[in-house]
Protein backbone atom coordinates (compact mmCIF):
# COMPACT_ATOMS: atom_id res chain seq x y z
CA UNK A 1 0.00 0.00 0.00
CA UNK A 2 1.36 3.04 -1.00
CA UNK A 3 0.95 5.95 1.61
CA UNK A 4 1.13 9.85 0.52
CA UNK A 5 1.85 11.99 3.37
CA UNK A 6 0.31 15.98 2.92
CA UNK A 7 1.97 18.49 4.73
CA UNK A 8 1.91 22.41 4.85
CA UNK A 9 2.37 25.60 6.88
CA UNK A 10 -0.87 26.81 8.89
CA UNK A 11 -3.11 28.45 6.36
CA UNK A 12 -1.72 26.95 3.47
CA UNK A 13 -4.34 24.85 2.95
CA UNK A 14 -3.71 21.25 3.26
CA UNK A 15 -6.87 19.82 3.82
CA UNK A 16 -7.97 21.56 0.91
CA UNK A 17 -5.89 19.96 -1.16
CA UNK A 18 -6.68 16.41 0.98
CA UNK A 19 -10.26 16.72 -0.12
CA UNK A 20 -9.21 16.56 -3.93
CA UNK A 21 -7.56 13.44 -3.43
CA UNK A 22 -10.99 11.91 -1.64
CA UNK A 23 -12.92 13.16 -4.70
CA UNK A 24 -10.87 10.65 -6.43
CA UNK A 25 -12.00 7.64 -3.22
CA UNK A 26 -8.58 7.47 -2.09
CA UNK A 27 -9.02 6.75 1.92
CA UNK A 28 -7.62 10.37 3.80
CA UNK A 29 -6.50 10.14 7.37
CA UNK A 30 -6.15 13.34 9.06
CA UNK A 31 -3.79 13.66 12.04
CA UNK A 32 -4.52 16.63 13.46
CA UNK A 33 -8.63 15.74 13.50
CA UNK A 34 -7.75 12.44 14.59
CA UNK A 35 -5.56 14.05 17.71
CA UNK A 36 -8.13 16.19 18.59
CA UNK A 37 -10.54 13.56 18.94
CA UNK A 38 -7.77 11.35 20.75
CA UNK A 39 -6.80 13.93 23.17
CA UNK A 40 -10.49 13.58 24.52
CA UNK A 41 -10.73 9.95 24.82
CA UNK A 42 -7.56 8.34 25.08
CA UNK A 43 -6.84 7.34 28.40
CA UNK A 44 -3.10 7.42 28.20
CA UNK A 45 -3.23 11.07 26.75
CA UNK A 46 -5.89 12.06 29.68
CA UNK A 47 -3.62 11.00 32.46
CA UNK A 48 -0.63 12.14 30.91
CA UNK A 49 -1.24 15.92 30.49
CA UNK A 50 -3.43 15.88 33.93
CA UNK A 51 -0.20 14.56 35.62
CA UNK A 52 1.58 17.68 33.64
CA UNK A 53 -0.82 20.10 34.04
CA UNK A 54 -3.37 19.43 36.62
CA UNK A 55 -7.27 18.86 35.98
CA UNK A 56 -6.98 22.72 34.87
CA UNK A 57 -6.25 21.12 31.52
CA UNK A 58 -9.87 19.44 31.07
CA UNK A 59 -13.40 20.66 31.38
CA UNK A 60 -15.97 18.79 31.48
CA UNK A 61 -14.30 15.95 30.06
CA UNK A 62 -13.12 18.38 27.23
CA UNK A 63 -9.52 19.76 26.82
CA UNK A 64 -8.90 23.69 27.57
CA UNK A 65 -7.91 24.32 23.91
CA UNK A 66 -7.31 28.17 25.04
CA UNK A 67 -5.01 26.62 28.11
CA UNK A 68 -3.57 24.09 25.74
CA UNK A 69 -2.65 26.80 23.26
CA UNK A 70 -0.90 29.04 25.30
CA UNK A 71 1.29 26.22 26.69
CA UNK A 72 2.23 25.01 23.61
CA UNK A 73 2.54 28.38 21.97
CA UNK A 74 4.82 29.95 25.13
CA UNK A 75 7.31 26.90 26.40
CA UNK A 76 8.72 24.58 23.95
CA UNK A 77 10.06 21.96 26.76
CA UNK A 78 5.88 21.64 27.31
CA UNK A 79 5.52 21.17 23.31
CA UNK A 80 8.18 18.69 23.47
CA UNK A 81 6.17 16.57 26.38
CA UNK A 82 3.09 16.85 24.71
CA UNK A 83 3.69 15.83 21.12
CA UNK A 84 5.95 13.00 22.87
CA UNK A 85 3.34 12.18 24.43
CA UNK A 86 0.41 12.61 21.50
CA UNK A 87 2.79 11.24 18.53
CA UNK A 88 3.35 7.70 19.12
CA UNK A 89 -0.47 7.50 20.14
CA UNK A 90 -2.01 8.90 16.83
CA UNK A 91 0.87 7.19 15.17
CA UNK A 92 -0.78 4.02 15.82
CA UNK A 93 -4.00 5.05 15.50
CA UNK A 94 -2.90 5.60 11.76
CA UNK A 95 -1.36 2.19 11.30
CA UNK A 96 -4.59 0.48 12.52
CA UNK A 97 -6.47 3.05 10.22
CA UNK A 98 -4.56 1.61 6.97
CA UNK A 99 -4.53 -2.12 8.07
CA UNK A 100 -8.57 -1.84 7.45
CA UNK A 101 -8.36 -0.26 4.33
CA UNK A 102 -8.40 -2.12 0.81
CA UNK A 103 -6.80 0.02 -1.43
CA UNK A 104 -3.50 0.68 -3.30
CA UNK A 105 -3.23 3.97 -2.22
CA UNK A 106 -3.99 5.85 1.50
CA UNK A 107 -3.50 10.02 2.09
CA UNK A 108 -1.95 11.08 5.36
CA UNK A 109 -2.11 15.05 5.85
CA UNK A 110 -0.28 16.19 9.51
CA UNK A 111 1.04 19.71 9.65
CA UNK A 112 4.03 18.79 11.48
CA UNK A 113 4.41 15.40 9.43
CA UNK A 114 7.99 16.70 9.10
CA UNK A 115 8.88 17.57 12.24
CA UNK A 116 6.99 14.79 13.94
CA UNK A 117 9.10 12.39 12.12
CA UNK A 118 5.88 10.72 10.68
CA UNK A 119 7.23 11.47 7.10
CA UNK A 120 9.20 8.36 7.37
CA UNK A 121 5.89 6.67 7.36
CA UNK A 122 4.93 7.90 3.83
CA UNK A 123 6.58 6.71 0.49
CA UNK A 124 5.72 9.91 -1.11
CA UNK A 125 5.26 13.48 0.32
CA UNK A 126 3.51 16.14 -0.67
CA UNK A 127 4.03 20.41 0.53
CA UNK A 128 1.36 22.69 0.08
CA UNK A 129 2.64 26.40 0.15
CA UNK A 130 0.64 29.92 -0.06
CA UNK A 131 1.67 32.74 0.10
CA UNK A 132 2.05 34.48 3.86
CA UNK A 133 0.20 37.13 3.95
CA UNK A 134 -2.58 34.83 2.01
CA UNK A 135 -1.73 32.35 5.15
CA UNK A 136 -2.06 34.66 8.38
CA UNK A 137 -5.51 36.12 6.26
CA UNK A 138 -6.79 32.89 5.92
CA UNK A 139 -6.17 31.47 9.58
CA UNK A 140 -7.08 34.85 11.22
CA UNK A 141 -10.74 35.00 9.44
CA UNK A 142 -10.72 31.28 9.95
CA UNK A 143 -9.98 31.13 13.78
CA UNK A 144 -10.83 34.57 15.12
CA UNK A 145 -6.95 35.33 15.87
CA UNK A 146 -5.46 38.36 15.64
CA UNK A 147 -2.56 38.57 12.83
CA UNK A 148 -0.05 39.08 15.96
CA UNK A 149 -0.89 35.20 16.80
CA UNK A 150 -1.33 33.09 13.61
CA UNK A 151 2.52 34.82 13.02
CA UNK A 152 3.56 33.88 15.85
CA UNK A 153 2.23 30.01 15.39
CA UNK A 154 4.03 30.85 12.23
CA UNK A 155 7.12 30.99 13.92
CA UNK A 156 6.63 27.82 15.58
CA UNK A 157 6.17 25.86 12.46
CA UNK A 158 9.56 24.93 10.14
CA UNK A 159 9.81 26.91 6.99
CA UNK A 160 8.57 25.82 3.63
CA UNK A 161 12.13 25.71 2.33
CA UNK A 162 12.43 22.81 5.15
CA UNK A 163 9.77 21.23 4.26
CA UNK A 164 10.68 21.21 0.32
CA UNK A 165 13.75 19.57 1.29
CA UNK A 166 11.25 16.21 1.95
CA UNK A 167 9.15 16.85 -0.97
CA UNK A 168 8.43 14.73 -4.02
CA UNK A 169 5.73 17.19 -4.72
CA UNK A 170 5.12 21.10 -3.86
CA UNK A 171 1.33 22.80 -4.94
CA UNK A 172 1.29 26.26 -4.31
CA UNK A 173 -2.44 26.79 -2.83
CA UNK A 174 -2.48 30.65 -3.86
CA UNK A 175 -6.09 30.45 -5.53
CA UNK A 176 -4.82 30.80 -9.04
CA UNK A 177 -3.03 27.25 -9.11
CA UNK A 178 -5.82 24.34 -10.61
CA UNK A 179 -5.70 22.19 -7.26
CA UNK A 180 -7.77 19.65 -9.56
CA UNK A 181 -5.59 19.05 -12.09
CA UNK A 182 -2.44 19.13 -10.17
CA UNK A 183 -3.96 16.42 -7.73
CA UNK A 184 -4.67 14.42 -10.77
CA UNK A 185 -1.32 14.74 -12.28
CA UNK A 186 0.35 13.23 -9.20
CA UNK A 187 -2.26 10.78 -8.97
CA UNK A 188 -1.52 9.51 -12.61
CA UNK A 189 2.61 9.96 -11.60
CA UNK A 190 1.40 7.95 -8.65
CA UNK A 191 0.15 4.72 -10.55
CA UNK A 192 2.40 5.03 -13.51
CA UNK A 193 5.71 4.26 -10.66
CA UNK A 194 4.28 2.06 -8.99
CA UNK A 195 2.13 0.19 -11.96
CA UNK A 196 -1.40 0.58 -10.16
CA UNK A 197 -3.77 -0.04 -12.65
CA UNK A 198 -6.79 1.50 -10.50
CA UNK A 199 -7.50 3.79 -7.65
Amino acid sequence: MITLGITGGIGSGKSFVSQHFTKQNIPYYNCDERSKLLINTNTQIINGLTSRFGAKIYNDGKVNKALLAQIIFNDKNELLFINNLIHPIVKADFEQWRNTQNTPFVVVESAILIESGFYRFCDKILVVEAPLELRIKRVAERDKLTQEQVQARVKNQISDAGRRKFANFVIVNDGITNIANVTNEIIEQLRNKYKIRQL
